[in-house]
């Protein structure tokens, strides 16, 4: 995999992270 790429998924991964616990936080909020 070239340099880029890797960063490009790292990335994009972390944010898949983020969104997924940003989700949760928000089911929890509305129970």
């Amino acid at each position: 995999l070239l340099p880029h790429m890797v960063a490009k998924w790292k990335l994009k991964s972390k944010i898949n992270g983020w969104m997924q616990k940003f989700h949760c936080y928000l089911l929890l909020k509305k129970h």
